[in-house]
């Protein structure tokens, strides 16, 4: 199936999207699934409000949702490597989200696909790694400003991480691939 209408989102509390048919520069935008001062559970129903109302209407309902593939919360040896520490809201938004997108989109009979990061990223910027992630941020937004995708003075790595996203759907999912035909060889005929 070659989808086309694609919804592209990068899960967190704030949720970068990006919406529209491949190929083209798609609406772009950011979406708070919780209030700071709300409980973290609530944003499966923030998620699952915005995803609804995007179905609700049939011009801008998808056929296909890519979303960022949910990363393992337990990495130990790399994360004390790094010295990160994950709270426990970390480890629990990006599954509420993804249950939120998959349950909702089962209900419009929605495509869901994941993809990794490293993935996205390689088609998107030729690397899936710059040495920082900030760096690697910085290049996704320069990608994203020179491709037309996000206006000149936005800053906003979400909704950069979204575009990237969707221009992956775009290229894997939203083009049928043509069947090879070489020196007009379907009209020959042989004896």
């Amino acid at each position: 199936m070659t989808a086309t209408m694609i919804l592209a989102i990068d899960g967190a509390t704030a949720s970068g999207w990006a919406l529209g048919k491949p190929g083209t520069i798609p609406r772009v935008g950011l979406q708070r699934l919780k209030k700071p001062s709300e409980d973290t559970w609530l944003v499966a129903d923030g998620a699952a409000r915005f995803l609804r109302d995007i179905c609700f209407m049939e011009d801008t309902r998808p056929d296909l949702i890519a979303i960022e593939a949910l990363m393992p919360n337990f990495n130990s040896g790399d994360d004390r490597e790094r010295q990160i520490q994950r709270s426990a809201a970390s480890m629990l938004v990006p599954p509420l989200i993804m249950g939120a997108v998959r349950g909702i989109a089962a209900c419009y009979g929605i495509q869901v696909v994941q993809v990794y990061p490293a993935t996205w990223r390689k088609h998107f910027l030729g690397r899936s790694n710059f040495g920082s992630r900030e760096e690697t941020k910085r290049q996704t937004l320069a990608r994203c400003h020179l491709l037309g995708y996000l206006p000149p003075g936005c800053k906003d790595d979400n909704q950069a991480d979204a575009c990237g996203i969707f221009d992956w759907a775009s290229a894997v999912h939203g083009r049928a691939v043509q069947p090879l035909v070489l020196f007009d060889e379907g009209r020959l005929r042989h004896a």
